[in-house]
């Protein structure tokens, strides 16, 4: 399911099956055509599906990647690199427990606290 909505109202315009552009497309052929060139911006999910639509209805509108999947996006590419250099470092995944196995030693901070 797709939901179509105004940026600067949050209103719904529309809830469409699916997440393809075919779904999309057609929805946005259904607007008018004065409708479909007033729009100027779009924020969409990195979807290929979506892209192609509007790419086809909706060809001369900025296309931005929407908030929510921006920041995933960006969470997941620090993950990745983390979990890399990690391995570099540590050449497994993370740091094995070593010591005694104490609170302190779990996170880290036996050293600080003096322990």
């Amino acid at each position: 399911m797709t939901t179509i909505v105004d940026l600067d109202t949050g209103q719904v315009l529309g809830v469409v099956d699916g997440r393809d552009h075919t779904g999309v497309g057609a929805w946005l052929i259904q607007r008018p055509l004065g409708w479909r060139l007033g729009v100027h911006a779009v924020a969409i999910d990195p979807s290929a599906a979506f892209r192609k639509a509007l790419r086809m209805w909706l060809p001369r509108t900025a296309v931005a990647v929407d908030h929510f999947h921006l920041v995933s996006l960006a969470n997941q590419a620090v993950t990745e690199v983390r979990q890399q250099l990690s391995h570099q470092v540590h050449g497994r995944r993370g740091r094995a427990i070593g010591g005694d196995g104490s609170f302190e030693d779990v996170l880290g901070i036996g050293a600080v606290l003096g322990t």
